[in-house]
């Protein structure tokens, strides 16, 4: 006898869920936002707004993309999930050094994105964590001097481990 797993999934009385990741909060601000898109479903957009310093580098940019998510037990509820999605991102870096010479690098990457992991929901409040991969596009930059002449290259890893450790309140 078939059984399909959508008659045993779980229901939920939401259809949206916001979410963050305080982690990636080191580089700036970051959301998520899921529609349900069907009963094991959801479909997703996200972003990052990257303005910040770290020691004596200045780190400017945005990401976005979109993420499907399949949900084991029904979307928007307790449950195993497994995320694929693709994003872009332009990030721009930027040091001064002691002698005064400024350095800047500039990356332009289209990654896919592959996590699973469990997803808890508390009423509206959420919780969910997971690892995966990503994929990069970029191959490698070039840091250049203020002058535009490279002084280095530095290879941008294809495949890279992905995490996930978010929180969040549905609705």
């Amino acid at each position: 006898m078939l059984l399909s797993s959508s008659a045993f999934a779980a229901t939920s009385d939401y259809n949206w869920n916001l979410r963050t990741s305080p982690i990636a909060w080191v580089v700036g601000p970051n959301l998520r936002l899921d529609v349900r898109a069907g009963e094991q479903w959801t479909l997703g957009v996200t972003g990052v707004s990257i303005d910040n310093k770290i020691k004596a580098v200045d780190l400017s940019g945005t990401t976005g993309g979109v993420i499907l998510s399949f949900n084991l037990e029904g979307a928007l509820t307790d449950s195993w999930f497994v995320d694929a999605g693709m994003a872009y991102g332009d990030i721009r870096a930027q040091g001064t050094a002691t002698n005064g010479q400024v350095y800047i690098a500039h990356l332009y990457n289209i990654s896919e994105h592959f996590v699973g992991g469990y997803h808890w929901f508390w009423e509206h409040f959420n919780l969910a964590v997971g690892a995966g991969v990503d994929f990069n596009s970029a191959g490698g930059r070039n840091i250049v001097d203020g002058n535009g002449s490279k002084v280095v290259e530095i290879p941008v890893r294809g495949a890279m481990f992905a995490s996930e450790a978010s929180i969040g309140m549905a609705f």
